[in-house]
């Protein structure tokens, strides 16, 4: 079974394309943050978008910032505390074994269903500094080739009336100076963490 999920880029503003999907029955399932670090062997360069996520090692870090609207979701479990430590020992790892760290990036995901029984979802990413992201596959189509997927999810997006504005995506990174620190990945994490937990309170 081939899984196929597109992730382009969009035109419009975040609440345009949200006010698109309510309008088409979609509901908000959760938002989350995820900050991802991006490592590269040192003696290979990136040109593109494709070749990033083909070469790059990465390290994630996720916090959610809504409660799920999923039943079989647990919130209070995806909840997490980052130990600088333990996140340093990972990107060691990493840096060991000849990659060194190239880009950092920083997004807000919300995560847009029709129903808790379709097996489809759209993602909206709005990644700082960037641009606005859609990501989306949908298990109905797993069953054909990667090609033929990928073909079905544009159609999907687009029938919708959302204008993607690179169908292949392949010079989205502009790789300029955006690196973040494990300790600076780890303070706004824990920021996010204190807002979740003022707002439990």
């Amino acid at each position: 079974m081939i899984i196929e999920e597109i992730e382009l880029p969009i035109n419009g503003k975040k609440e345009e394309i949200e006010e698109i999907l309510l309008a088409n029955s979609f509901q908000i399932f959760y938002k989350v943050l995820t900050i991802t670090s991006y490592y590269l062997p040192i003696n290979e360069s990136v040109e593109n978008h494709r070749t990033l996520k083909e070469r790059c090692k990465r390290l994630r870090y996720v916090e959610p910032m809504t409660k799920f609207k999923n039943e079989w979701q647990d919130y209070e479990q995806w909840i997490k505390k980052y130990s600088i430590q333990e996140c340093k020992k990972e990107e060691n790892e990493i840096l060991k074994q000849g990659y060194k760290k190239i880009y950092t990036d920083e997004k807000t995901d919300w995560v847009y269903k029709k129903t808790d029984e379709e097996k489809m979802y759209f993602q909206i990413q709005d990644i700082k500094d960037d641009c606005l992201m859609i990501a989306y596959d949908n298990e109905n189509y797993y069953d054909l080739d990667r090609k033929e997927q990928r073909k079905k999810l544009i159609e999907d997006v687009e029938k919708y009336g959302i204008e993607i504005i690179d169908i292949d995506n392949i010079d989205r990174f502009k790789l300029v100076g955006k690196v973040l620190t494990i300790e600076e990945i780890i303070k706004k994490m824990e920021e996010i963490l204190d807002s979740l937990n003022e707002s439990i309170a």
